[in-house]
């Protein structure tokens, strides 16, 4: 029984060792709306791109993201190749974890097209074929 209070005890002091802040466990996002032309074709498609800083410290440089995406013929007939880039900045050279989510609606919602867990000052990027 006292062993038992003992180690639990250590766990819970570990755990209070450990914890992250609240703040760093929070996440801020970004979600730009991001409209498509077809190749060869007058109709547009809209996907969101939602970029997320893990941290409310970390929501200057989420301001100064940047997004780069692309459309091309994919490799099967009737399909198009959807590239998107994005670029969260480091902010006074500390590295925080970054995130990229592609989806047919706001924050994530509806169709996810693909997902990136990254770091801060290094490129995330999604390649998919969209029918």
């Amino acid at each position: 029984m006292i062993r038992r209070l003992f180690i639990a005890g250590v766990i819970g002091v570990l755990a209070a060792l450990v914890a992250t802040p609240a703040e760093a466990a929070e996440w801020c996002l970004h979600d730009p709306a991001l409209v498509f032309a077809v190749p060869h074709s007058k109709h547009k498609i809209t996907i969101y791109a939602t970029e997320g800083v893990q941290g409310a410290q970390h929501q200057r440089a989420l301001k100064k993201a940047h997004i780069d995406f692309e459309a091309k013929h994919g490799k099967r007939h009737g399909t198009m190749r959807l590239i998107v880039r994005a670029h969260i900045p480091d902010e006074h050279h500390q590295r925080f974890a970054t995130v990229l989510v592609v989806s047919s609606e706001p924050f994530g919602e509806g169709t996810i097209y693909g997902v990136v867990i990254g770091q801060s000052g290094r490129e995330m990027k999604l390649d998919f074929e969209f029918v």
